[in-house]
Protein backbone atom coordinates (compact mmCIF):
# COMPACT_ATOMS: atom_id res chain seq x y z
CA UNK A 1 0.00 0.00 0.00
CA UNK A 2 1.53 3.70 -0.65
CA UNK A 3 1.54 5.80 1.93
CA UNK A 4 -0.62 8.74 2.35
CA UNK A 5 1.00 12.34 1.60
CA UNK A 6 0.65 14.73 4.19
CA UNK A 7 -0.06 17.96 3.55
CA UNK A 8 0.09 20.90 6.64
CA UNK A 9 -2.00 23.82 6.15
CA UNK A 10 -1.92 26.82 7.86
CA UNK A 11 -4.54 29.54 9.21
CA UNK A 12 -5.30 32.56 7.50
CA UNK A 13 -3.20 35.26 8.90
CA UNK A 14 -4.81 38.10 11.19
CA UNK A 15 -6.56 40.97 10.43
CA UNK A 16 -4.90 44.03 10.40
CA UNK A 17 -7.77 46.04 11.14
CA UNK A 18 -8.51 44.03 14.20
CA UNK A 19 -4.95 42.98 15.30
CA UNK A 20 -6.24 41.22 18.54
CA UNK A 21 -8.26 38.63 16.33
CA UNK A 22 -10.83 39.04 19.39
CA UNK A 23 -13.89 39.02 16.22
CA UNK A 24 -11.62 36.78 13.81
CA UNK A 25 -12.77 33.63 11.99
CA UNK A 26 -9.46 32.04 12.41
CA UNK A 27 -9.46 27.93 11.70
CA UNK A 28 -7.60 25.49 13.51
CA UNK A 29 -4.20 24.11 11.59
CA UNK A 30 -4.18 20.47 10.66
CA UNK A 31 -3.16 17.58 8.76
CA UNK A 32 -4.62 16.03 5.60
CA UNK A 33 -3.93 12.68 4.25
CA UNK A 34 -4.12 12.20 0.65
CA UNK A 35 -2.84 9.27 -1.38
CA UNK A 36 -0.80 9.73 -4.59
CA UNK A 37 -3.07 7.84 -6.41
CA UNK A 38 -6.13 10.11 -5.70
CA UNK A 39 -4.45 12.69 -6.78
CA UNK A 40 -3.64 11.23 -10.75
CA UNK A 41 -7.41 9.85 -10.24
CA UNK A 42 -8.70 13.61 -10.21
CA UNK A 43 -6.10 14.72 -12.59
CA UNK A 44 -7.61 12.75 -15.41
CA UNK A 45 -10.84 13.32 -14.45
CA UNK A 46 -10.69 16.82 -15.04
CA UNK A 47 -9.04 16.99 -18.37
CA UNK A 48 -11.30 16.25 -21.06
CA UNK A 49 -12.04 12.37 -22.01
CA UNK A 50 -11.59 11.66 -25.85
CA UNK A 51 -10.69 8.83 -28.46
CA UNK A 52 -7.38 8.91 -29.79
CA UNK A 53 -6.69 11.65 -32.08
CA UNK A 54 -3.33 12.48 -34.58
CA UNK A 55 -2.89 8.86 -35.12
CA UNK A 56 0.09 8.08 -37.19
CA UNK A 57 2.79 6.14 -38.00
CA UNK A 58 6.27 6.65 -37.76
CA UNK A 59 9.06 4.82 -40.02
CA UNK A 60 11.31 5.68 -42.50
CA UNK A 61 10.03 6.37 -45.45
CA UNK A 62 12.64 4.61 -47.95
CA UNK A 63 13.05 1.02 -46.84
CA UNK A 64 15.50 -1.33 -48.71
CA UNK A 65 13.74 -4.70 -49.89
CA UNK A 66 14.24 -7.97 -47.52
CA UNK A 67 14.93 -5.92 -44.75
CA UNK A 68 12.97 -5.26 -41.45
CA UNK A 69 11.23 -2.40 -40.69
CA UNK A 70 9.27 -1.20 -37.44
CA UNK A 71 6.40 0.55 -37.04
CA UNK A 72 5.21 2.59 -34.75
CA UNK A 73 2.03 3.79 -34.04
CA UNK A 74 1.66 6.63 -32.28
CA UNK A 75 -1.97 9.02 -30.58
CA UNK A 76 -2.89 11.49 -28.39
CA UNK A 77 -6.09 10.56 -26.38
CA UNK A 78 -7.14 10.81 -22.85
CA UNK A 79 -7.13 8.06 -21.50
CA UNK A 80 -4.09 6.89 -23.59
CA UNK A 81 -4.67 4.48 -26.38
CA UNK A 82 -4.54 0.78 -24.77
CA UNK A 83 -5.66 -1.37 -28.07
CA UNK A 84 -3.74 -1.50 -31.79
CA UNK A 85 -5.03 -3.33 -35.03
CA UNK A 86 -2.64 -2.94 -37.98
CA UNK A 87 -4.15 -3.38 -41.66
CA UNK A 88 -2.11 -3.30 -44.84
CA UNK A 89 -4.40 -2.19 -48.04
CA UNK A 90 -2.74 -3.23 -51.34
CA UNK A 91 -4.79 -3.27 -55.13
CA UNK A 92 -8.17 -2.79 -53.39
CA UNK A 93 -7.85 -5.90 -51.23
CA UNK A 94 -7.42 -5.18 -47.46
CA UNK A 95 -5.62 -7.52 -45.30
CA UNK A 96 -5.45 -7.92 -41.35
CA UNK A 97 -2.09 -7.75 -40.09
CA UNK A 98 -0.97 -10.00 -36.49
CA UNK A 99 -0.14 -7.39 -33.70
CA UNK A 100 -2.03 -6.09 -30.83
CA UNK A 101 0.77 -3.43 -29.74
CA UNK A 102 1.94 0.18 -30.71
CA UNK A 103 4.76 -1.15 -33.01
CA UNK A 104 4.63 -3.94 -35.95
CA UNK A 105 7.70 -5.64 -37.34
CA UNK A 106 7.57 -6.32 -41.19
CA UNK A 107 9.56 -8.05 -43.41
CA UNK A 108 9.34 -5.40 -46.60
CA UNK A 109 8.93 -7.14 -50.30
CA UNK A 110 8.56 -5.42 -53.55
CA UNK A 111 4.67 -5.59 -53.58
CA UNK A 112 4.80 -2.81 -50.59
CA UNK A 113 5.75 0.28 -52.88
CA UNK A 114 1.87 -0.21 -54.08
CA UNK A 115 1.02 -0.77 -50.53
CA UNK A 116 -0.70 1.54 -47.78
CA UNK A 117 0.01 0.45 -43.90
CA UNK A 118 -2.92 1.67 -41.50
CA UNK A 119 -3.18 1.37 -37.74
CA UNK A 120 -6.11 2.04 -35.16
CA UNK A 121 -5.29 3.50 -31.97
CA UNK A 122 -8.25 2.55 -29.49
CA UNK A 123 -9.14 3.59 -25.82
CA UNK A 124 -12.05 3.09 -23.89
CA UNK A 125 -14.03 6.32 -25.52
CA UNK A 126 -13.15 4.94 -29.20
CA UNK A 127 -11.18 4.00 -31.75
CA UNK A 128 -9.40 6.22 -34.47
CA UNK A 129 -6.94 4.90 -37.63
CA UNK A 130 -4.17 6.33 -39.01
CA UNK A 131 -3.55 8.33 -42.19
CA UNK A 132 -1.53 5.59 -44.81
CA UNK A 133 1.89 5.09 -44.66
CA UNK A 134 3.56 4.12 -48.29
CA UNK A 135 7.00 3.21 -48.55
CA UNK A 136 9.87 3.91 -51.28
CA UNK A 137 11.29 0.65 -51.80
CA UNK A 138 14.82 0.60 -52.93
CA UNK A 139 15.60 -3.19 -54.71
CA UNK A 140 18.88 -5.29 -53.08
CA UNK A 141 21.25 -5.37 -56.11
Amino acid sequence: MIPPTRRKYSPPTLNPYNPSGSHSKLKPTFLASVCPNQIRKRRIQSQAADKPKDVKILSSDSVVEGSQVTLRCESVGNPPADTYQWKKVCSGMEMRLKGSTHELQIQVSAEDESCAYYCRAGNVIGDQDSEPKHFNVQYAA
